[in-house]
């Protein structure tokens, strides 16, 4: 929809974390579970992440000029950001269980790809809200973002509450963590 400018400088540390994230889930996986040691690394990963995005906002807090907001603009945003979370967290509900629900679709292809959709529409709608604010690096860094959250915070936390152990299945070890990392490599570098 828009050009988008990848800043290297600005991006590099977290893309890194991105690809360290992916390679640890990846090898820590290659038991056929991912156990404790592979849960430890990649909570290390989101911490890092965490500590990289504060410094990270510190630097471009000191960089920008402050605008301040009246009482009624931020109590207008504090509502639009309700609003809108709310708005994404039921439209996520709606496609995956009434949708899903009402076009008789197997519980496992809801499991297999609408929980992923579902789950996906929240970075979907701040892309296309970047976008449509010509804010293309917002759109960029909030894929990079969910991305890491995603494989060090997510798939971990999962991990123990399944008892500190998460099977992978064989295909995805041959195929789908391979892809996945080309296709990450060709995306940031």
């Amino acid at each position: 929809f828009m050009p988008i400018v990848f800043d290297r400088k600005k991006n590099w540390p977290k893309a890194a974390l991105l690809i360290a994230a992916m390679s640890l889930l990846w090898v820590c996986s290659l038991s056929g579970s991912l156990g404790w040691a592979g849960i430890v690394l990649l909570i290390v990963v989101v911490v890092l992440y965490i500590i990289e995005s504060l410094h990270s906002a510190r630097q471009e807090e000191s960089r920008s000029e402050k605008v301040s907001a009246t009482g009624k603009e931020k109590a207008m945003n504090v509502v639009k950001f309700l609003v809108g979370a709310a708005a994404i967290v039921g439209g996520s509900q709606l496609l995956v269980n009434s949708l899903a629900k009402w076009l008789g679709v197997p519980e496992r292809v809801i499991a297999v790809t609408l929980v992923a959709v579902g789950t996906s529409l929240p970075e979907l709608v701040t892309t296309l809200t970047a976008i449509s604010k010509k804010q293309a690096s917002l759109s960029v860094g909030n894929i990079i973002g969910a991305n890491i959250i995603d494989l060090s915070l997510i798939l971990p936390l999962c991990a123990l509450v399944s008892g500190g152990s998460l099977p992978v299945a064989a295909q995805s070890l041959a195929v789908d963590f391979p892809a996945c990392m080309l296709l990450l490599l060709i995306g940031l570098v």
